[in-house]
């Protein structure tokens, strides 16, 4: 196969990393990516994965199922997905056999999975798929050390997650499943700088950082957004499951404790906006030309905010409905 005729242009330092136990399969890929000129290491078994991992900085892992079910497979998934992981932003693609139920492969989108094929498959679309997702990565490496992490927080910033949220709506709308963006304020921040300092106030941004950071999903995006404001999206989750998410992290707020006055309760506020396929497909045809879409859903979910905080704070409102307790806080005095 000439890459070159076919449109491809290969980035020369991308490493594409494939793993299977299914030798026919990985026998396929070989030849596959010999014949694309594309670099790429091959691993046999789960001790050799994660040694070529840990040596190695790979920018896309393409995974071929042994099994329809993929149950060895998800396992792996989930493990390289942990918030604890080294790898858990490698972006991963997996190769499901002929015959596979199309819930499990949903299924590894929801832990973490950047897309899927099933077999039999286009070899244009499957090595373009990874060759793409090989020079994003690459890129996002060299890029990040720039400008895409919050110095304070250690989180994605605003331009990275307004050029994420574009990528996001594009593949919810080939999977045809929803989309939330959850935007999140620190209540009352300024009157925490003000009574006990800027470093107390950063404190404070970096706890709830952390915290949220560590209770995501592997497909979750979270960024800091402004100086006291983060955004989350939500990868094929409904406005139901946004709630959930949202109230969960206001309840992470209040039970945040402030070494600068262990008295202090925080509380964060969470405007929500979904993104469904079903009711926009109309206008998703060509989200990635056209960023209407992106800064559409961040202006729903941050007048989502604007309302809950006019609601006095500690509040999650989603499309103008008001849910202040679908997950019960106790406060410090042991009342809900």
């Amino acid at each position: 196969m000439d890459t070159a005729e076919n449109g491809l242009d290969l980035h020369p330092r991308a490493l594409v990393l494939l793993y299977s136990t299914r030798p026919e399969a990985m026998q396929a890929l070989r030849g596959l990516l010999d014949a694309s000129g594309l670099a790429y290491e091959a691993a046999e078994s789960e001790a050799e994965l994660f040694s070529v991992l840990g040596r190695s900085e790979a920018s896309v892992l393409l995974i071929a199922a042994a099994e329809q079910e993929g149950a060895a497979e998800l396992d792996l998934l989930g493990r390289i997905k942990d918030p604890d992981s080294p790898h858990n932003q490698l972006p991963v693609v997996l190769l499901y056999p002929e015959g596979t139920e199309n819930a499990v492969a949903m299924a590894s989108l929801s832990m973490g999975a950047y897309d899927y094929l099933v077999e039999p498959c286009n070899e244009i679309q499957l090595l373009t798929k990874v060759t793409v997702l090989a020079m994003l990565k690459h890129n996002e490496l060299e890029y990040r050390a720039l400008t895409v992490r919050d110095r304070l927080t250690g989180l994605y910033d605003r331009r990275y997650i307004q050029l994420r949220l574009c990528e996001e709506i594009s593949r919810a709308r080939r999977h045809k499943v929803p989309l939330a963006c959850v935007m999140l304020d620190v209540d009352c921040l300024r009157a925490v700088n003000e009574s006990y300092g800027s470093d107390a106030g950063d404190q404070l941004l970096s706890q709830l950082a952390e915290g949220m950071n560590n209770g995501k999903r592997g497909s979750d995006v979270l960024a800091r957004f402004g100086s006291d404001s983060f955004v989350m999206l939500l990868w094929n989750t409904d406005s139901d499951g946004a709630r959930v998410v949202a109230s969960r992290i206001r309840g992470l707020a209040r039970k945040t404790s402030c070494s600068f006055d262990t008295k202090y309760q925080p509380s964060m506020s969470a405007g929500i906006s979904v993104l469904s396929w079903e009711q926009n497909v109309s206008q998703l045809e060509d989200p990635v030309k056209d960023d209407s879409q992106v800064f559409h859903l961040l202006d729903r979910a941050e007048d989502c905010l604007k309302s809950a905080q006019l609601r006095g704070g500690d509040a999650v409102v989603c499309d103008g409905e008001v849910c202040y307790d679908m997950v019960p806080v106790t406060t410090t005095n042991g009342k809900h």
